[in-house]
Parts: structure tokens; sequence; C-alpha cells
């Protein structure tokens, strides 16, 4: 509950000494008819400002609190167990999380590949970042395949506390999918569903009876460089579609904004929790039906590629 400001107990005092009644005071001010009354009690011995709240102090020293900064940049992904034990102290494992809140710490955590330290990677990521500055991003249309299958499901939910959330899905028999889509700066996708894994014949067939149907010259098509999409005649009916061919630097999967709508495509398809073919192909449907303009927006914001109008 807020407390009231020493300014508004001063009005209300004042106005009870004119001879205001508290439930006017009360009302006028918007405070608690009870609020009142209790100040105007205390007024009695002396008492007319709120007293001062206390604050809980640091349970570790300012040089604890350095090296528990210190540690957390060396290895970020250290637990509180971890922490705690490094510290060398006593203290309450809910200790060393408050005091990371006050450094400014909060859980989170993405990965990148190690090979990105190598040389040749960070040189080839360098000139990728020259090169997309000078591209609009809405001639650029990204590529990439993900799987579903008939046994998604939420992976978390909700139950009383000491007890556990239980959910159902397929343990033995379960049917997959493979999906390969296409994804531009206003959130258009061209999407193709198959049986199995993708090769350069499926890869081939994608390009020429989907992709090559939405293509527009000057447009840039980037993929990663899974074998599949090296496939010579594939990049040859992009480019006879007025297109260009540039694949990712390796190991860049942040350079995609594509990944980020998979996510967005999965958590979809865990909600609709489709358990026939039929049924999953119709929740795939939805789900790349469920991609706004702003969602590509900011997907394309993510990895750098930020549209001048």
């Amino acid at each position: 509950m807020a407390i009231a400001s020493a300014e508004i107990r001063q009005r209300a005092l004042a106005a009870r000494r004119a001879g205001e009644h508290p439930k006017t005071i009360a009302k006028v001010l918007g405070v608690g008819e009870r609020s009142v009354r209790r100040w105007i009690f205390l007024s009695k011995s002396g008492q007319t400002a709120p007293k001062p709240r206390g604050h809980r102090p640091l349970a570790l020293s300012e040089e604890e609190m350095a090296r528990l900064d210190e540690l957390v940049k060396q290895r970020p992904d250290m637990t509180l167990e971890e922490l705690k034990a490094a510290l060398f102290r006593d203290v309450h494992i809910s200790t060393v999380h408050r005091a990371l809140r006050r450094l400014g710490y909060r859980c989170k955590k993405t990965l990148r590949a190690d090979e990105q330290d190598r040389a040749d990677i960070k040189f080839a990521r360098r000139i990728w970042r020259i090169m997309q500055r000078g591209i609009d991003p809405h001639r650029f249309v990204f590529l990439d395949e993900s799987g579903a299958a008939t046994n998604m499901t939420r992976l978390r939910g909700r139950a009383k506390g000491g007890r556990r959330c239980h959910d159902r899905a397929p343990g033995g028999h379960w049917n997959t999918t493979t999906m390969i889509s296409s994804i531009r700066l206003d959130g258009t996708t061209e999407c193709m569903a198959i049986k199995g894994s993708t090769s350069g014949v499926v890869f081939r067939e994608y390009v020429r009876e989907v992709l090559t149907k939405a293509l527009r010259p000057g447009d840039i098509v980037v993929a990663d460089n899974l074998s599949a999409h090296r496939d010579a005649q594939a990049r040859e009916l992009v480019r006879q579609a007025g297109a260009r061919y540039w694949p990712l630097p390796p190991y860049s999967p942040d350079l995609n904004p594509i990944e980020q709508m998979w996510s967005k495509v999965k958590a979809v398809l865990r909600g609709l929790k489709a358990r026939t073919q039929e049924a999953l192909n119709e929740a795939l449907a939805q789900a790349l039906n469920s991609i706004t303009p702003e969602d590509a927006l900011g997907w394309f914001r993510a990895c750098g590629y930020w549209p001048t109008q």
C-alpha cells in the first residue's frame, strides 16, 4: 500500500482543525477515512509525518559485491549455488539473488557457436555486415527449414502449489513434417511441407514450385550452408527469376530472421496440439497466418536489417 505524503497529511489535519468531518476530508483528498482518523489520533502525540521506511541492509560487503560482479562477467551461466560457494560466505541463495538484482543482472542467455571466434568466420561475418548495409531489406528473402510433429505440446503449465502439472501427448507413434519456408520484411511467407528430410532434390522442387512464383527481379535469396541449399539447379532457378542467391556466413543463424519466425510458429503449433497429419497441416497454415508485418520487422531489426522507411 502506498504511503500518503506529508503534504496530504498536513492538508487533512488542517481541514480537521477548521472543523471538517473526517469522512468529508477523506472524500476530498481521495484517501481512506480510517487513514484520516489515524492521522488525527497520531497528531495528538505530535506525529504529523509518516515514519521513515526501513531498507534491508546489504548482507554482502562492497568487496563481495564487486567479487560477485566479476564472477558473473567471467561465467554468466553460474548458478546461485555456485556463486554462493565462490563467495566463501554462509549466506542464503536468496541473498545472492537480491545482490545480483541490485547489480542489474537478470536471467537471460543466448547461445552462439564457438566457431564464430575463428578468424575466417569473423572475416566472413564482417564482410556480410558491410554488404547488408547497402541493401534495402525489402529485397531480402530468407529461407530455412524446421520440423513439426503430431506430439507437440506446450512445455510448461500451471498447477496448485506442491502438485505436478500433467499434460498428454503421443509417446510412441507420431507423424513428423519438415517445413521449408521463406520470409520477407513485410511478413510474407512461402511455405511447403513435406514428409522426410530436406535434400537437394526437395529443395529444388520447393524453389521451382513455390519460391520462384513469388520472387521479384532484384530480390536477394538468403539461406544457410546446408548441403541441400547448395544445389546448382536450385540456384539457377533463382537467377532465372531475376533474383540473386547469397549464402549466409557459416555458423551465423543470428543473421537469419527466419530463425525467430520458426520460434513463433512452433509456439503456435504447441498450443494447437495437432494430433493427426491433416490437423498438423491446418495448424501450420494457422501458425503462418499469425505472422504479422510487425513481427517480421522486429525479427529483421534484431538481426541487423534496418529499413530506411
